[in-house]
């Protein structure tokens, strides 16, 4: 019984070893969505930005072309 208790122990050594090892990769992949939402966020206000001068420019060059057809 002694020997099964010694076995058991070993066990559940192992076992919380292997539950601190999956605790830690959990918290390291939290740790890069979070970093992958940040730069997904940052990319999306750029990419909003861009869209926003390319519909400028796009208004600008419809303006010169009524101007160029008036003249």
């Amino acid at each position: 019984m002694t020997k099964e208790l010694n076995i058991t122990g070993i066990k559940m050594r192992d076992v919380k070893s292997q539950v601190i090892h999956l605790e830690r990769e959990l918290g390291e992949q939290r740790d890069q969505l979070r970093g992958t939402g940040s730069e997904l966020e940052t990319r999306t206000k750029e990419n909003d930005h861009l869209v926003s001068l390319l519909e400028d420019q796009e208004q600008r060059i419809a303006l010169y072309e009524e101007k160029e057809k008036a003249i």
